[in-house]
């Protein structure tokens, strides 16, 4: 029994010296991403909504699709927003 400690400290020490880099896994990046969100005040529009964060990256077309069905708008599906409910306008890298 005291043998096998003396292994596994012996190879626990062996890693520790050889270089073990304890940092990798500290350093390894897990996938961050940022909701841009928006609440929905009087009046607004999911087109106007989208207008004022449309950041010319793709098409607008595509930017108003991305939006409607991320927040469950379409055909046979919710039509109206609601004064007060939170979208979630885009989700973005937050890199």
């Amino acid at each position: 029994m005291k043998t096998l400690l003396k292994i596994a400290a012996v190879g626990i020490l062996a890693l520790l010296v050889s270089g073990f880099d304890t940092d990798y896994f500290a350093d390894r990046e897990k996938p961050t991403h940022r909701k841009i969100c928006h609440t929905v005040q009087s009046g607004e529009t999911l087109w106007g909504i989208a207008e004022r964060y449309y950041d010319g990256s793709k098409p607008f077309a595509e930017f108003v699709h991305e939006l409607s069905e991320r927040n469950g708008f379409g055909i046979g599906k919710r039509q109206h927003l609601q004064v007060g409910e939170t979208i979630i306008v885009k989700i973005e890298d937050s890199k």
